[in-house]
């Protein structure tokens, strides 16, 4: 009985880690976007929501195809987990990682202008995490009730 219950409990603590999606946030821009041919996020990139599943972007920016602008201000549209905005003339995608821990832009034109953010102040628990400290329980617990 106390196995099963063990079980049971190891089950739902993966059934109930939902990650809620989270766009808004201050992301740290990535070093992969080659500022050469390109246009790049650089330093912190802000998200802001303004409006059901709209948000302002502003970040620093940087390489040869900025055209002398040193900041970006424009508009992110989501819907769910993934999104888009127009990038100095570029339809570029946007993809928000599941546990919102994380963007990636994707420039479909020129991949190699892609970065991949990440957002600052998260704190993961990872899963195999949990499922290591609830198996360990059921170790500990099982070893006790042998006596």
């Amino acid at each position: 009985m106390l196995y099963s219950t063990f079980l049971l409990l190891l089950i739902a603590s993966n059934l109930i880690v939902v990650h809620s999606q989270s766009w808004a946030g201050v992301y740290t821009a990535g070093t992969a976007c080659d500022d050469t041919p390109c246009c790049c996020f650089v330093g912190q990139v802000v998200l802001t929501n303004t409006s059901a599943n709209t948000y302002t972007v502003n970040s620093p920016v940087s390489g040869s195809d900025c055209n002398g602008i040193t900041t970006y201000s424009g508009y992110l549209h989501t819907s769910g987990y993934e999104g888009w905005m127009i990038l100095f003339s570029t339809n570029t995608s946007v993809i928000l990682h599941s546990d919102s821990s994380y963007v990636t832009v994707k420039n479909w034109d020129h991949p190699f202008c892609s970065v991949l953010g990440v957002k600052n102040g998260i704190a993961k628990l990872d899963i195999n995490t949990l499922n290591l400290f609830v198996v360990a329980s059921i170790g500990m617990v099982m070893s006790i009730t042998k006596f």
